[in-house]
């Protein structure tokens, strides 16, 4: 039962110290997110990704780093 009342009480205390930002961008952020995610299925659903990617260069670049220099 303390355990519990040190834990709500820290809460308490962090969150007015500055823990309230986190709980107001987390949500913020995740529904971001979540906006794009949508955005990109009906993209993807739309075929217009696809035809985008298809399109795109496919260069493709080789960079050699040598592991051991000896003078």
């Amino acid at each position: 039962m303390l355990t519990a009342v040190v834990g709500i009480v820290l809460l308490a205390t962090k969150f007015l110290e500055g823990a309230w930002v986190v709980v107001v961008a987390v949500p913020l952020l995740m529904r971001l997110f979540a906006r794009v995610q949508r955005y990109y299925i009906l993209q993807n659903s739309r075929g217009l990704l696809l035809a985008a990617a298809l399109r795109a260069r496919t260069d493709v670049v080789v960079c050699v780093v040598p592991y051991r220099l000896s003078l």
